[in-house]
């Protein structure tokens, strides 16, 4: 059964109503809502986004779960806004950019472009607007190296990566870190999400956390190794 819901006052104050309200009064949308228990989803009727509503209310649930057990917390008790669009060019309108996805943490919004072939409401997305408001917002290549690492889409990044690494495409670590948004996303996503999963799975959760609170260089203090160290391990 489809549910409308309203924002309380506490919840438009915790998430800084007026830039939520940025999206949901945009006034070129007119905003059908549902919700889940943790979420409230905003669709437009008559949309390929409005006939997968079911499989998205139970992603998000599920995705959620997946991102909490990840990164060991009981529960988030913060309501998730989802914004679905059916094109990149409405996402333009909504947001100022095209992506077939996005997230502003702060604020608990999640951004997806959901049609007939594509679903960009993904535990990626999820992932950012939990982690970061949990540990911290950290830097940009742990941000979506961690976030691709969650995804379950993301199973062979590591193979991907292998392939990048016999062609030489790979990037030294520092310019992964410092320039992360200068080099092309085919590589960076996958090169910070084979990287994050290497360091959580031989190093654990707990020092990877330490590098997502203090960033590239407390690598050495973290693991006990410098980044060269690393990178032969």
């Amino acid at each position: 059964m489809l549910m409308l819901f309203a924002i309380s006052a506490d919840a438009w104050s915790f998430l800084g109503g007026d830039r939520l309200s940025k999206y949901v009064r945009h006034p070129t949308f007119h905003w059908q809502t549902v919700t889940t228990e943790h979420f409230t989803i905003y669709y437009e009727t008559n949309t390929a986004t409005a006939r997968r509503l079911d499989e998205i209310r139970a992603s998000v649930e599920l995705s959620r779960s997946n991102v909490l057990q990840l990164i060991r917390v009981q529960d988030f008790p913060d309501r998730i806004h989802v914004f679905l669009v059916d094109s990149l060019p409405r996402m333009k309108a909504l947001r100022g950019s095209a992506g077939y996805g996005g997230a502003i943490a702060k604020i608990r919004v999640v951004f997806a472009v959901v049609n007939e072939t594509n679903n960009g409401c993904s535990t990626h997305e999820i992932c950012h607007v939990i982690a970061s408001a949990v540990w911290g917002k950290p830097e940009r290549w742990l941000d979506e190296g961690f976030a691709s690492y969650s995804d379950e889409r993301w199973v062979r990044r590591d193979v991907i990566a292998a392939r990048l690494a016999a062609d030489n495409r790979l990037l030294p670590p520092e310019t992964l870190a410092r320039d992360f948004a200068k080099h092309p996303e085919e590589v960076t996503y996958i090169q910070s999400s084979s990287l994050v999963g290497f360091v959580i799975q031989r190093h654990g959760m707990e020092k990877f956390k330490r590098i997502w609170r203090d960033g590239f260089e407390s690598i050495p203090k973290a693991l006990g190794l410098g980044v060269d160290g690393l990178e032969v391990e």
